[in-house]
């Protein structure tokens, strides 16, 4: 391997992806580091699943770091080395340090269960102090010793980080997060002034509820130069339309906002409230192109989504997921077809109505005659599987939309390509 290592001694971008090799170890680890050379600019390192590598290998890599005068980015992602803790978090840290230069950062530790509030605390302390840093990027999901202390101690440290212009933050699946810790972590967004890039996912953190987001959504409003957005709170059983619209009602504040992603899926109190409250988004952010809203309503149909149409927004993506919405109706299928249709700027849909079983092929024929009136429409994805859909509706729906110019994708089958 020494030979192969070698040669990259003089480039200045490496990317090496070694997901799920299981028999690389912390040597093997050690012996890339050592020939990092001064010069080296861009560095993607992925460990994923390499379950042998620990805090040696980590150690070994934070020392080699510290040679990187020129540095620009880092990825590193050990996700699922579990034997990796604070002690080898810490010291690959103490060489991100050493890297004045560096503008951004991605690393990847999620399910290492032993990386903990002093770990994140403590990279907190170093990334405050990096003058040059735009681009911040931690996967920590199922990070079970992460609790709120650590996640209001980086929010501290966050707001230091005023030049930051984009952030992605993934805390999936901790027990010991609560509103607490996402008030204060959203309190010290109001300093990122120059943010144009937000994402955050508090996906499965049971113990979030409205008194979160509300913060949150209170906070967002002082970024006016926001143009993408990506909020992940799905599986949160105390989260319910209040939350929500919380989020939606600030929204019309970023006047730069082009692409925006809701996924609040199996969330306990989402109703359609939560529904009707889109199209007050697509109306009053006027430079979106891509919007996507994932949710599961707890009943009723689409048959209101009137508030699709007439939109003033020039979007080109909408991707819409009624998955195993039981009381959608050929009735609701047929509202959103002709609302949608209003929307001629749209260039690629996704609509979802896996599970529906109240949908048939008089619902498809609904989406046919709208997508027909598409011309600037580039690709279509259509998901019907376990709906009252059948394969000969399918096919009469291809052989109409043939003469069609974009690409059409109908899935019928669990199995389908």
């Amino acid at each position: 391997m020494n030979k192969s290592i070698k040669k990259i001694r003089n480039l200045n971008n490496f990317k090496c992806d070694l997901e799920l090799c299981s028999k690389i170890t912390d040597f093997a680890v050690k012996d890339l580091s050592k020939n990092f050379k001064i010069h080296l600019q861009h560095l993607d390192l992925n460990f994923t699943e390499c379950e042998r590598i620990s805090d040696i290998g980590l150690q070994a890599i934070g020392e080699a770091l510290t040679q990187l005068k020129k540095f620009k980015s880092l990825s590193l992602d050990f996700s699922y080395c579990n034997k990796v803790t604070d002690v080898g978090f810490k010291k690959m840290n103490e060489g991100i340090r050493k890297i004045s230069s560096l503008d951004s950062i991605k690393l990847g530790f999620a399910s290492c269960g032993k990386v903990s509030d002093q770990g994140l605390s403590h990279l907190g302390d170093i990334l405050k102090n990096m003058m040059f840093l735009r681009n911040i990027d931690l996967k920590l999901e199922r990070c079970k010793e992460i609790t709120n202390t650590g996640l209001s101690k980086f929010g501290e440290d966050l707001e230091f980080m005023t030049e930051i212009e984009s952030l992605s933050l993934k805390f999936g699946n901790f027990q010991h997060i609560s509103d607490s810790g996402l008030s204060r972590l959203s309190q010290s967004l109001k300093e990122l002034t120059n943010l144009k890039k937000i994402g955050l996912s508090f996906e499965d953190c049971f113990n979030l509820s409205d008194v979160g987001l509300n913060k949150l959504s209170r906070c967002l409003k002082f970024l006016p130069s926001l143009e993408i957005i990506n909020l992940k709170f799905a599986y949160g059983q105390k989260i319910t339309d209040s939350g929500f619209i919380s989020i939606c009602d600030n929204l019309h504040q970023f006047l730069s906002l082009k692409d925006l992603s809701l996924e609040f899926s199996c969330s306990g109190g989402i109703t359609d409230l939560s529904l009707y409250k889109i199209g007050d988004i697509l109306k009053s952010c006027t430079l979106l192109s891509n919007f996507e809203a994932h949710f599961k309503p707890l009943e009723g149909d689409i048959g209101d989504n009137s508030h699709v149409s007439n939109l003033k927004a020039p979007l080109k993506r909408i991707k819409l997921k009624f998955n195993e919405c039981g009381q959608i109706t050929d009735s609701g299928v047929t509202r959103l077809s002709q609302n949608l249709s209003s929307v001629l700027s749209l260039q690629e849909i996704e609509l979802n109505f896996s599970g529906c079983n109240l949908v048939t092929d008089q619902g498809l024929k609904s989406i046919e005659v709208f997508v027909s009136k598409m011309s600037l429409l580039e690709k279509l994805y259509l998901n019907v599987y376990g709906s009252q859909v059948t394969k000969q509706g399918v096919e009469i729906f291809y052989k109409s939309c043939k003469k069609l110019s974009f690409l059409i994708k109908c899935i019928l089958e669990e199995n389908s390509d």
